[in-house]
């Protein structure tokens, strides 16, 4: 009988581990790396600080660059009561669809800016399973801020399909 090189079951396990763990981590940064949200490009212009005054600023902002996937279609800030008696921030606005397939998810982003023009914040809403040619109602909340401290704002979207 020769003589074999031995492998125990643990030295076999631990590879498989492992490999699963550095399968996985690898995984993981290349999914991430590709799920890094909006730049600078994709928002465009408020006009927050006096509530009511957002404008009508539709624009097509939507994800990768591919206008014809989703647009904001109309944006502005206000003032809303909530369900405690208290006011809150909002900016609400319209999110198109502009396919004739399912979105799996729409994100809107919403940075708030001071009279220094220095980022208060970002605020987020978002819905899934946005219809083909669709229109969603949004609302993000400006939670934690008064209307006296937010100058300015801009908005962008994220729309996926998965």
């Amino acid at each position: 009988m020769g003589v074999y090189g031995k492998t125990s079951m643990a030295d076999n396990n631990e590879f498989s581990r492992r490999s699963v763990l550095v399968g996985t981590a690898t995984g993981l940064t290349a999914a991430v790396a590709g799920c890094s949200g909006s730049s600078d490009d994709d928002y465009e212009e408020g006009n927050g600080g006096d509530s009511g005054n957002g404008g009508d600023n539709g624009g097509d902002n939507s994800s990768s660059g591919d206008e014809e996937t989703a647009s904001i279609t109309e944006h502005e800030m206000t003032t809303t009561e909530t369900d405690y008696g208290t006011t809150e921030l909002v900016v609400e606005g319209t999110v198109k669809n502009n396919t004739d397939e399912l979105i799996d998810y729409v994100e809107v982003s919403v940075r708030a800016y001071n009279d220094d023009d220095q980022q208060i914040d970002t605020y987020m809403a978002n819905t899934t399973e946005l219809g083909g040619g669709k229109e969603w109602p949004f609302e993000v909340s400006l939670y934690d801020v008064e209307e006296s401290d937010v100058a300015d704002y801009d908005i962008a979207i994220e729309a996926n399909q998965y």
